[in-house]
């Protein structure tokens, strides 16, 4: 065992708190749960900067719709959700797979 938590970026050591196996336990919960919190795991950035990039065009498409159609366009709250969970759906898979291929190698 390891005495960092194993998840890319992530700056936790074993001695500053709980561990669940190799992972820190907010790894753990995120990968886990999908309640992603403020950390520097590199999967958990990538979420962060997809969720804000998504709100940038969010409102983007807004500007566009309202000079469009001159009326303001909602992207209905279902939608962003199924993207939100398609792609953090995503995330974890590939996180998955990529420790269960290091624990295997």
């Amino acid at each position: 065992m390891s005495g960092k938590c194993i998840v890319h970026g992530c700056k936790n050591h074993r001695h500053e708190g709980r561990f669940v196996g190799d992972l820190c336990a907010p790894c753990h919960t995120m990968l886990a749960y999908g309640e992603i919190n403020r950390s520097f795991a590199f999967f958990a950035v990538e979420i962060t900067t997809l969720r804000a990039e998504v709100e940038r065009l969010r409102t983007a498409l807004k500007k566009i719709a309202k000079v469009t159609y001159g009326s303001d366009w909602t992207w209905g709250s279902e939608e962003l959700s199924d993207y939100y969970s398609m792609r953090f759906f995503n995330a974890q898979e590939t996180a998955r797979a990529a420790l269960g291929e290091e624990k295997k190698g």
